[in-house]
């Protein structure tokens, strides 16, 4: 049974914070949403309402707080999985502008073409964060989830990643987690995970 998270929790087009502590469970209930994890224990009580049948979603793009990389080149990482001759070059220039990070691999000697080596060996990891980043956007799901996504960015690409993510992205769903109140963005909503409770702020 496929269920989509949009229509599930008619969140759809917004823009939403999970804030908690570490260990409160933020990270376990991505996984549990887009599928990822699957418990044989415990129930899944969404509204009062017991679900019984096992869900994933739909046209989903979720950036972990260690995503992973293959041994090849940046232009086949972001187009994970695609044949060289339906790689859409433009549109990965494009989202690597939307995260900050064509201008540093535009500079690399080989661009591009540049190959990552031990999963982004060589990278920092507010680089390898956007980098993920942009084969998400890529991607181009209608769910968009970022888990602890800007803990390595400096504050000034973080303000700028945001700012385009909510303006040009407005029309994805886009879900934060982040143990950051981030006060300073405009959410349309906001929880808090407390005492394993997910509480609306």
């Amino acid at each position: 049974m496929n269920l989509n998270i949009k229509s599930l929790f008619n969140f759809n087009k917004k823009t939403i914070l999970i804030t908690g502590s570490s260990g409160s469970g933020k990270t376990t209930l991505m996984n549990i949403i887009s599928g990822i994890t699957q418990s044989d224990n415990g129930k899944y009580i969404l509204d009062s309402i017991e679900m019984n049948s096992r869900f994933k979603i739909l046209n989903l793009g979720y950036v972990t707080q260690k995503s992973f990389f293959m041994p090849d080149t940046i232009l086949n990482n972001i187009c994970f999985g695609q044949l060289p001759q339906n790689q859409e070059k433009n549109k990965v220039i494009e989202c690597l502008k939307d995260s900050e990070l064509y201008d540093y691999i535009q500079n690399l000697p080989l661009g591009l073409d540049t190959k990552l080596v031990h999963e982004g060996e060589g990278f920092s990891g507010g680089q390898l964060q956007r980098l993920a980043l942009a084969r998400i956007l890529y991607k181009n799901p209608d769910l968009i989830i970022l888990d602890e996504f800007s803990n390595a960015l400096d504050e000034e690409n973080e303000n700028k990643i945001f700012n385009t993510l909510f303006s040009k992205y407005k029309k994805k769903t886009i879900l934060i987690i982040s143990h950051k109140k981030y006060d300073k963005f405009s959410f349309d909503k906001k929880f808090t995970i407390i005492n394993k409770k997910i509480i609306e702020t």
